[in-house]
C-alpha cells in the first residue's frame, strides 16, 4: 500500500518506523518546509518530497494518509485526503 505521510516530527518519525516494518510503500512525505521535508525524505526513503498536500494527493495517488502534522490542521488535511479517497 501507499503512504503519504503529512508532516515530519517525532510522530512522524515513530509512524514511518512502524509503516515501513509492516511493509507500507513510503511514497510522499508533505511537509511546512521545503528543506526539512527533503532532509525528512531521504533520511527515511520516501520517493516524493513536497509542500503542497493538494497536489501530492492528486499526483500521487496515495492508498493510506497518516497525519502527523500539528493537531490545529488535522481536521482540514483529513477533509482532503478523505475527499481525494484516501483513507
Amino acid at each position: 500500500m501507499k503512504l503519504l505521510m503529512v508532516g515530519y516530527g517525532t510522530t512522524a518519525t515513530s509512524h514511518t518506523k512502524i509503516f515501513a516494518d509492516a511493509g507500507l510503500m513510503l511514497d510522499t512525505i508533505v511537509g511546512r518546509l521545503p528543506e526539512k521535508t527533503a532532509t525528512f525524505a531521504a533520511e527515511f526513503g520516501y520517493a516524493h518530497h513536497t509542500t503542497d498536500l493538494a497536489a501530492a494527493l492528486a499526483e500521487h495517488s496515495p492508498e493510506v494518509v497518516c497525519i502527523a502534522s500539528p493537531s490545529e490542521a488535522h481536521a482540514g488535511q483529513v477533509a482532503q485526503a478523505l475527499m481525494a479517497g484516501a483513507h
